[in-house]
């Protein structure tokens, strides 16, 4: 489809574009622990060449984070950073499950789970206004409000 087509070039050659194959190029040369968190905006500027030339990508990829939160977790922290951050709020979210919830809970859930889709531009999810909502949101979902009647 030329339409679908159309869309992924723009985004490919588009700043968000950038970020992307600036973040994956990052990936490619730090796989297990990335470049450390919050460490994007450092190490971007030493791709800024390699995405021009390899990708003919002119916006600059350098920013303080890739804006989409996988891209943020596999170059800041690696394949195994980023599976053991992910491992942990799944293996957390699917154990609450398993217990009664009430509203909030579910509000809370839905915030967690709109957090985690793939391909949503995002914010840098260590920054403190972002971690702040996701730990009040997370901190509301694990929160059990069902009392053990006496």
């Amino acid at each position: 489809n030329d339409n679908n087509n159309n869309i992924i070039q723009i985004y490919k050659y588009s700043q968000w574009g950038a970020h992307a194959y600036t973040a994956l190029e990052i990936f490619q040369d730090n796989k297990f622990f990335g470049v450390g968190n919050k460490n994007f905006r450092f190490a971007c500027s030493e791709y800024q060449k390699i995405i021009e030339e390899k990708y003919n990508i002119k916006p600059i990829g350098c920013s303080t984070h890739p804006h989409q939160l996988y891209y943020e977790l596999i170059s800041e922290h690696g394949f195994i950073g980023t599976a053991i951050i992910l491992l942990a709020f799944f293996y957390l979210i699917l154990n609450r499950l398993s217990k009664p919830m009430n509203k909030i809970n579910y509000i809370s859930l839905t915030f967690i789970l709109v957090t985690f889709i793939p391909l949503l531009p995002a914010g840098s999810f260590f920054t403190t206004y972002n971690a702040t909502l996701f730990a009040i949101n997370f901190g509301f979902f694990l929160h059990n409000s069902y009392r053990k009647s006496t």
